[in-house]
């Protein structure tokens, strides 16, 4: 079933307008100058539907949108839409959570881990699993799956899963994952519970906890997702209070703050990811926008562009380098086209220096002299000076003249008497 979409209408109006976008705050590190155009958005059209698309997982090219009703949505990088809802032999239930291991998309769905793989096959794992799984990761080669109160790890081989071991949890809380720079998997406990303790913790892929247990001071916090930057900081979505906690390892070895970084109020962030440019960026839902923060800032970004009433929930890096978002409140998804990003900051000044200089001085300026001025007065002064002046005494010279003819005689000069000899005639040997 696959259908062409068509494009929503209808932008938000901005304070100051970029290329189409506008933006809220502080810039940070340029980031109007990261999105290249206004966000394309899709609506699903024909047999196609959605309804209250959330999480995000970008595979095989494509980006898979989980539904409340349908099970998944493909979306293609040129916005052709699939509902998949028969691949596993019956229509998915909601789809809780979904990433990408050992090459496959793992989702869970009810009870039931499933995986779907780019040839289009689909498998159904046993073991059941928690039904109250809210996260997956892919641990060199073991899928953790973090569920209300604890994390479970397994191994896969074929439809069948083994279990290794739990790691437990506070009784009511929920577990989002990512891995660290080092290998080792971060943890944030969400625990909703009346006087419960948001966390954050560390574990080696052997399930050994490493350091001390951070504790989220901020009761409401609420943190929803977590995700690795390129600059090795884990950042962490707190909708509760509209803000992001920025954490890496402290000199003991501990999770350790960076900074708390504020939002717009009510901005509601949900989701986070790794950008292509030396950033995390993260949805708002409550504010309509997407935010952005560069490696190193303690400010974020906000980028206007979406229609009224998108709420953009889920998000994520495709492999077309653009940043995708989910609409869970107009059924719609959004593409931001991202500007390609040196990998230093001396290619831009460079690049910048050699596109102005070379044409407008170097290279005119130099052929241009070297074509009126230079050539042309060498080559006369050679020719009009240097070889008449050495050929012309050559002809006239005297010597070339030899007597043929002489006569001699005797004169009295004084009182001696002197011979002389005189020449009658000469011949020319020219």
């Amino acid at each position: 079933m696959h259908s062409n979409l068509k494009k929503a209408g209808g932008a938000v109006m901005a304070i100051a307008m970029i290329g189409g976008l506008s933006l809220v705050g502080p810039r940070g590190a340029g980031a109007a100058d990261l999105i290249s155009a206004p966000p394309t958005e899709y609506v699903p059209t024909g047999t196609v539907t959605a309804t209250s698309p959330g999480q995000i997982t970008a595979f095989g090219g494509d980006l898979y949108v989980a539904q409340s009703v349908v099970g998944f949505t493909k979306v293609t990088p040129a916005g052709v839409m699939t509902n998949l809802s028969t691949d596993t032999g019956g229509a998915y239930a909601v789809v809780k959570t979904s990433a990408v291991a050992l090459g496959q998309l793992f989702w869970v769905e009810g009870t039931n881990l499933r995986s779907y793989a780019i040839n289009g096959t689909g498998t159904t794992y046993a073991p059941a699993v928690s039904a109250s799984a809210a996260s997956l990761l892919d641990v060199s080669g073991q899928l953790w799956i973090g569920r209300t109160a604890g994390v479970d790890r397994y191994t896969i081989s074929g439809a069948t899963l083994g279990p290794i071991a739990t790691i437990p949890l506070g009784a009511t809380s929920s577990a989002r994952m990512a891995l660290g720079a080092d290998g080792n998997v971060w943890v944030v406990e969400t625990d909703p519970a009346a006087g419960g303790i948001d966390k954050v913790t560390r574990w080696t892929q052997a399930g050994g906890q490493i350091g001390a247990t951070y504790l989220i001071s901020n009761a409401a916090a609420n943190p929803s997702s977590i995700a690795r930057g390129t600059d090795g900081v884990m950042s962490i979505t707190e909708p509760g209070v509209d803000k992001i906690l920025r954490m890496n390892v402290d000199g003991g070895g501990n999770p350790g703050l960076v900074a708390e970084v504020g939002l717009p109020v009510g901005a509601n962030p949900q989701t986070i990811v790794a950008g292509p440019d030396n950033a995390v960026w993260f949805t708002q839902k409550n504010t309509n926008n997407i935010g952005r923060i560069a490696d190193g800032a303690s400010t974020a970004s906000s980028i206007n562009g979406l229609s009224t009433g998108f709420g953009p929930q889920g998000m994520a890096l495709g492999a077309d380098a653009n940043i995708w978002v989910s609409g869970v409140n107009g059924n719609k998804v959004a593409k931001f086209g991202t500007a390609p990003v040196p990998t230093t900051t001396t290619v831009p000044a460079t690049t910048t220096v050699a596109a102005t200089t070379v044409p407008a001085t170097t290279v005119p300026v130099s052929v241009s002299t070297l074509a009126t001025t230079t050539v042309p007065v060498t080559v006369a002064t050679t020719t009009a000076t240097t070889v008449p002046t050495t050929t012309a005494p050559v002809i006239s010279i005297i010597v070339t003249r030899v007597c043929v003819k002489t006569k001699t005689v005797t004169v009295r000069v004084g009182k001696k008497r002197v011979r002389r000899t005189t020449c009658l005639r000469y011949r020319k040997t020219t």
